[in-house]
């Protein structure tokens, strides 16, 4: 967990790294499976971040906002990439809570 608070608070956007302001929802799944499949063929030996509720302005304004209510369940998002994406990708997603913020 202190790896990714980490990549919240110092870390800049890059082929192993994606910020994301809001939870994807089922009207673009495609943009979310397009975003993991990006990051696996660019990223194929390592672990790669699509972390959400902030987008980061510059290093003084991480641009927080935080996921609000109940994170969408990980076995949705895990079902999606099982179903449409070849070779088998592992994700998770989890709740990550930092100064009140609540980020996927």
């Amino acid at each position: 967990m202190d790896e990714i608070l980490d990549l919240i608070l110092y870390e800049n956007e890059n082929s192993r790294l994606d910020f994301k302001r809001e939870e994807y929802k089922k009207e673009n799944y495609f943009a979310f499976l397009k975003d993991v499949i990006s990051m696996a063929n660019a990223n194929p030996n390592q672990d790669s971040y699509i972390i959400l509720g902030l987008k980061p302005v510059d290093s003084e304004d991480r641009g927080f906002v935080g996921i609000p209510g109940q994170l969408t369940d990980a076995a949705t998002y895990q079902q999606l990439v099982q179903e449409n994406v070849e070779p088998e990708i592992n994700i998770d997603y989890f709740p990550l809570k930092h100064e009140g913020y609540t980020f996927g």
